[in-house]
């Protein structure tokens, strides 16, 4: 009997159109964006800023701007200074708003208060900036980087967990942990010291007693696996903003720090999701009594995670990955933003020892000769001291920049902004307009706020 044969002529032919048709979809997807971002470049054209006449460069300018100040100081802060610097100068020649590209990715920059009302009232520019996924492989799409549907039903979600009356049982170890850090300080001599790192190891022993209820001992070994780890992925962060060629992921595993922050993401993923499926078992067990007190006649406290395991017991469709995304977000945005704040504000107490004085001696005034820990009640009359801290991150915001990608054109201050860019809140700038900041550098507040207290 014949055998039929597939005809070779007929086998190159499916070959041939199969390739046809992989190439023209290819360059019809190469056309879409070609000219998607042709409209982009052409709308933006109007908007000041950097010459865009080849937009990818740029970025190389602010990289050979970054490594001539590299030597002075840390390479994040070299980063930031130098964009904040950027900002500041298009600011100072009356610009409402600016543009910069890096690679071929558009960033409006915005500083004004109008401008940031549009911003922040909007409901439709919530979809996080493509700045934050770069965030994604260590914490997911939690509160900080998640767009806009899951946003809005993790918060829901959460809201319980940040309930004051949560923060206000943690302040004993808020106090303790503080205690320990002064003490540290004390030993510390009359020499110049960055005090950064102190308070960095501060913070951290806090957000993990108050997120995940436990001790990593930061403060007396900043050397431990969990310390050493958290330092390392969130030091990643703005060197690769400012190289774009490394917003991939696969491309940034290829680098030498890239394979040492995956290896220490997958050390910190498994730290979060063993301390999640522990917690799990002793509330599936009922080991975890709400209501037992310790020695000393207080109950337990109620760690963050411990919200978010009950809200996954009641909702399954809230996973474990789920709780490791929110625990993670909380250490990241909750550990290095508050050392921040604090450390600015101890900075500028320092330059200013009139204001340090008055705040002195407001706390002489609660406290007297009383060594005694803070309470809630102790805090809300530190009225001065409260002012102080808002004059200061008025001066230096812990979170310097807020960013959103836009999916409609908007129009902000005058330009119409296209879908697809990236608009760029500064903080930092916006707190030094002059029209509602006069002598914005001066502290404490020029409104004397702290003049009338």
């Amino acid at each position: 009997m014949e055998v039929l044969r597939e005809s070779p002529r007929v086998k190159g032919g499916v070959t041939t159109t199969l390739v046809l048709f992989l190439v023209t979809a290819a360059l019809l997807y190469g056309w879409s964006r070609l000219t998607g971002f042709y409209r982009t470049w052409r709308m933006l054209r109007k908007v000041p800023g950097p010459t865009d006449l080849i937009p990818m460069l740029y970025v190389t300018v602010v990289h050979n701007a970054i490594l001539r100040i590299r030597h002075r100081v840390d390479y994040n802060v070299a980063c930031l200074q130098t964009i904040v610097g950027l900002v500041l100068a298009f600011m100072r020649q009356r610009f409402k708003l600016i543009k910069v590209y890096f690679g071929v990715v558009p960033f409006v920059v915005i500083y004004t208060p109008e401008a940031a009302e549009v911003l922040l009232k909007s409901t439709t520019v919530l979809n996080k900036s493509i700045i934050y996924k770069l965030l994604n492989f260590w914490l997911g799409t939690g509160l900080l980087t998640s767009e806009r549907t899951k946003w809005r039903g993790r918060r829901k979600l959460l809201t319980p967990a940040f309930h004051f009356k949560l923060l206000d049982d943690f302040l004993p170890t808020m106090a303790e942990h503080a205690l320990e850090f002064v003490n540290r300080v004390k030993g510390l001599g009359q020499e110049p010291v960055d005090i950064v790192p102190f308070i960095s190891n501060l913070t951290l022993d806090i957000i993990c007693e108050t997120a995940m209820g436990v001790k990593v001992g930061a403060q007396q070994d900043e050397g431990t696996p969990y310390v050493k780890a958290v330092k390392v992925v969130s030091g990643s962060f703005l060197a690769r903003v400012v190289r774009p060629y490394l917003w991939m992921d696969s491309v940034f595993y290829l680098t030498e720090t890239g394979r040492n922050v995956k290896k220490n993401v997958e050390f910190l993923h498994k730290f979060t999701a063993d301390i999640v499926q522990a917690r799990k078992k002793e509330f599936l067990q009922g080991t975890i009594n709400k209501e037992a007190v310790n020695g000393i006649g207080q109950k337990r406290r109620t760690a963050f995670l411990d919200t978010l395991v009950s809200c996954h017991l009641e909702n399954p469709a809230f996973t474990e990955d789920g709780i490791r995304e929110e625990v993670d977000t909380f250490m990241f945005e909750g550990h290095d933003t508050t050392a921040m704040g604090i450390s600015f504000t101890l900075y500028l107490l320092g330059l200013h020892k009139d204001v340090q004085g008055k705040a002195v001696k407001e706390l002489d005034t609660i406290f007297s000769d009383d060594d005694r820990l803070p309470t809630v009640e102790d805090l809300k009359q530190m009225r001065y001291l409260e002012c102080v801290i808002k004059e200061s991150h008025r001066l230096y915001p812990p979170v310097p920049i807020l960013a959103r990608d836009i999916e409609e054109d908007i129009e902000f201050d005058g330009y119409m902004l296209p879908k697809g860019c990236s608009v760029n809140l500064f903080t930092y700038c916006l707190h030094r307009n002059e029209t509602w900041f006069p002598e914005p550098e001066e502290f404490p507040s020029w409104r004397g706020t702290l003049k009338r207290i």
